[in-house]
């Protein structure tokens, strides 16, 4: 039995290593505000015979994320990879990841192609580090994006 003792100091020890080591998750609400500037993107036709948005076509989209929703924008932040699909009745399925210094934010949304300048309101489905455990929402409004998070 006393060998058994310093075996579990040890473990915990080791485990109060791993859960000390990371960077602290948010505690509270959270708003963070920015903008968006497409760097990079392609179009996949999935009907050569159709030149654009039916079912099955997809869009990638690569983008350098700004600091603040001001004009002219703030210093870049962060970037973000988003992949749309256009499903049927012309609604555009979305998922894709905010990569920033404190952790990656999960997003998957939907817009409709019928009212492309409209916003949009996604969910925020998880993230790492400092956002390892949020939820909320992420407002699209043009470039401008605002999340909502809640621990």
């Amino acid at each position: 039995m006393k060998s058994v003792i310093p075996l579990m100091l040890g473990s915990a020890c080791v485990t109060a290593f791993i859960l000390t080591s990371g960077a602290a998750a948010i505690t509270g609400p959270e708003t963070l505000r920015v903008q968006r500037a497409t760097t990079d993107s392609f179009f996949v036709n999935s009907n050569p015979d159709n030149p654009c948005c039916e079912l099955g076509d997809t869009y990638v989209e690569r983008d350098k994320i700004l600091r603040g929703q001001t004009n002219p924008p703030g210093p870049p932040i962060g970037l973000a990879n988003l992949k749309c699909t256009i499903g049927a009745t012309q609604v555009v399925m979305c998922t894709g990841y905010f990569q920033f210094d404190r952790g990656t934010l999960v997003v998957e949304g939907s817009y409709s192609l019928l009212t492309p300048k409209a916003t949009s309101l996604w969910a925020v489905v998880g993230g790492t580090k400092q956002f390892s455990n949020v939820r909320g929402q992420m407002l699209l409004d043009g470039n401008n994006i605002t999340f909502t998070l809640i621990p």
